[in-house]
């Protein structure tokens, strides 16, 4: 069905709004606030990390064996004075361990480096002060392999952290050679090198693949994870209602309304959970899709493209939980849920020890954090369970879970309280047959009509075929009407 609104009416709507100043102020207000609340959301997690940054794990490994003469066991107390220096200074936690337990950090993204003195270290350190190489002496040298696959910047600030303490490590050293009985006939050269003896090398362990994004491929493949559930949630929890006759749908000049079908907010509720539950497989093919057109490197893809399913169902049941307890909000709090504060605390351009403690505390259950600990692992790891993947699986699992059952519980629990009372929904038909068709007498229900709102929230009368009240005119419930403006 097909109304116009009358020129005048429309403009005498128009006016009406203007006239109110609480009305688009406030909407103006509210918007700013909204907006501030984000900015403060993705700028305070970045603001300035190497500040914030506490406690990144470096692994360190001595294979240091002893050599004859004073400087016998210089790895041990080199890797000592390092761990005590980054223990008073906080930024970096230097683990000993072996080389085997070192290689294990690594190939899971415990550690973002591994500080390695090789086993002739001492020697060369000894061979530097005694001159006993027919050539120049080798510079004792310590390796720093760097984890790029754990992140970038997590790679930055290991080197950045570890390469002024060695420097400070070497000139104690030097300090102790030089005042070495040995020292004291050297050469101005050689006494140049004892002052500043060791050297330190940066070496990636593994490097990242190509095409994939120099470390930040996980990072926006969970984006898109997060974007297909949330956004495939609203889309289709609006054309849900809109079926149903729970909302208006709205297409260019058009108003599109169908009566209110008989449904329970439970049924509608599991209706919109199953619907974004099979768009999980159909949004991660066209994920896949993307990444294949593009060339982005994607090992293991089939299993990235069952976690990609799960975790875009789950995300996506999340947001319907949020529609059925909070309406109209539910956009609104899904975007600071899935986005504004998930991607900030979520680890993937920063590292969580280079987060502020408020965001460091949200990634203990923000969906981000654990879907892109699985995306990681799955596509830098080799898929290891121990690497996020293992984890991620648990929380997805346990996040669709809460979801469905805080959904159901709100559902039914609204069910009790009618959604509008039959003198309303009288008021509102009343109301909108006057604005399209002109002054007519409004409808007006009485108790003794049996108006009333079942567990759905839908005003019915006894004998209504659609358990509805069927608006004036030929249009019927369940059939649309539009209108347009």
């Amino acid at each position: 069905m097909t109304l116009e609104a009358p020129n005048s009416a429309r403009r005498g709507a128009a006016a009406l709004l203007m006239r109110r100043p609480q009305l688009w102020g406030g909407a103006t207000a509210v918007a700013a606030v909204v907006i501030f609340l984000l900015s403060l959301a993705y700028f305070g997690g970045i603001v300035d990390p190497g500040e914030k940054l506490r406690h990144l794990p470096v692994a360190v490994v001595n294979q240091d064996r002893l050599s004859p003469g004073n400087t016998a066991g210089k790895g041990a107390q080199i890797a000592d004075a390092l761990i005590a220096r980054a223990d008073k200074d906080q930024r970096l936690r230097l683990q000993p361990m072996s080389m085997a337990e070192a290689t294990d950090r690594l190939d899971s993204g415990s550690v973002y480096g591994a500080l390695v003195i090789p086993p002739d270290f001492s020697t060369r350190l000894h061979n530097l002060l005694e001159q006993r190489v027919a050539t120049a002496p080798e510079q004792p040298e310590v390796t720093l392999l760097t984890n790029p696959r754990a992140g970038s910047l997590g790679v930055s600030f290991t080197s950045g952290g570890l390469q002024p303490a060695w420097a400070a490590v070497s000139r104690r050293i030097g300090h102790d050679l030089l005042a070495q009985p040995a020292a004291r006939s050297a050469a101005p050269a050689a006494r140049l090198l004892l002052a500043d003896p060791l050297k330190l090398t940066v070496t990636p362990y593994r490097p990242l693949p190509a095409n994939s994004g120099i470390g930040l491929s996980a990072f926006y493949y969970t984006v898109l994870i997060l974007l297909a559930g949330y956004l495939g949630a609203s889309v289709i929890s609006g054309i849900f209602d809109t079926a149903v006759g729970h909302a208006f749908g709205e297409a260019h000049a058009s108003l599109t309304y169908r009566s209110p079908v008989a449904i329970s907010r439970t049924r509608l509720f599991l209706a919109k959970c199953a619907t974004s539950a099979a768009l999980g497989p159909v949004a991660a093919t066209m994920i896949a899709s993307a990444c294949l057109l593009l060339g982005v490197d994607t090992p293991h893809a089939a299993l990235l493209w069952v976690f990609t399913s799960a975790a875009i169902a789950a995300v996506g049941i999340g947001q319907q939980a949020l529609v059925a307890a909070f309406g109209s909000l539910a956009p609104l709090l899904g975007t600071f849920i899935f986005m504004a504060l998930a991607l900030p605390s979520s680890g993937g351009t920063v590292p969580l020890q280079a987060l502020p403690s408020f965001f460091r505390f949200l990634s203990l259950f923000e969906p981000a954090r654990h879907i892109i600990g699985g995306v990681r692992s799955i596509m830098y790891f080799d898929a290891r369970g121990d690497a996020g993947l293992a984890g991620a699986w648990a929380v997805t699992g346990l996040a669709a879970s809460g979801a469905l059952l805080f959904g159901l519980f709100v559902t039914r629990r609204l069910e009790l309280r009618p959604r509008l009372s039959g003198q309303t929904f009288a008021a509102v038909r009343g109301a909108a047959t006057q604005l399209f068709t002109g002054p007519t007498p409004s409808p007006t229900l009485r108790p003794e009509d049996g108006a009333h709102c079942d567990s759905a929230g839908l005003n019915t009368r006894p004998g209504d075929s659609a358990g509805l009240n069927s608006p004036p005119g030929p249009h019927r419930p369940g059939e649309p009407g539009r209108s347009r403006f």
